[in-house]
């Protein structure tokens, strides 16, 4: 079997959970976070996609947006993150059997997110973390993946001396599977938990023959 990228997405696909449900209301950073929560990520805000695209750090979107805050909330979100979020995270255990047995077969398996500038430290706590091979993070490549799926995806494509051809994303966002189909790619849309794994996985497998 030919070796291939597996390209997957991180929220609604290995995972549900969403890091800032976990803050009690009587913690001090709760305002804090549901401001970024319903102003930047539910609200659309113009600065959520310059959070993800690296162009703004952490930093810098707490002192705009959440008023109160001081010169350390913003790290101290983060520190707050890395100690409860991997401890309490729901992942889609199944997707990560099949990544594994996919794995073993030759294949490379890489974590492929839209996400903020700590994302990419904050998942080297992740129990599962060791079935990917790398991570791609926008804020560090500086890219969305639908905007830029060359940008973003094609160092790593690149220096693995393949092509497009070779890899598949796994995504929930119908967007991202269009841009990353129009460069040579392969596309699985899929979202978790509301669709069957298992058919998503035996779709992969059909892909990957």
């Amino acid at each position: 079997m030919k070796k291939r990228i597996i390209f997957v997405d991180w929220y609604d696909v290995i995972t549900k959970s969403d890091a800032w449900r976990y803050i009690q209301k009587n913690h001090p950073l709760y305002d804090f976070t549901q401001t970024l929560m319903n102003k930047l990520i539910i609200g659309s805000h113009p600065d959520e996609k310059d959070w993800m695209r690296g162009c703004k750090s952490t930093v810098e979107i707490v002192a705009k947006h959440c008023p109160g805050a001081t010169s350390t909330s913003g790290m101290d979100i983060i520190a707050l993150e890395k100690e409860q979020y991997m401890n309490q995270l729901d992942h889609n255990i199944v997707l990560f059997d099949a990544l594994r047995c996919f794995k073993s077969q030759g294949h490379l398996i890489v974590l492929a997110t839209d996400n903020v500038d700590y994302f990419s430290e904050l998942i080297s706590d992740f129990a599962e973390y060791d079935v990917f091979d790398y991570v791609i993070n926008s804020a560090d490549v500086k890219a969305l993946k639908a905007e830029d799926p060359e940008k973003f995806f094609g160092s790593f494509i690149t220096s693995q001396n393949m092509s497009f051809s070779d890899a598949i994303l796994i995504d929930d966002k119908a967007y991202n599977i269009d841009a990353f189909t129009s460069v040579g790619g392969q596309g699985l849309c899929y979202k978790y938990p509301q669709d069957n794994v298992k058919q998503a996985m035996h779709e992969l497998s059909l892909l990957l023959t």
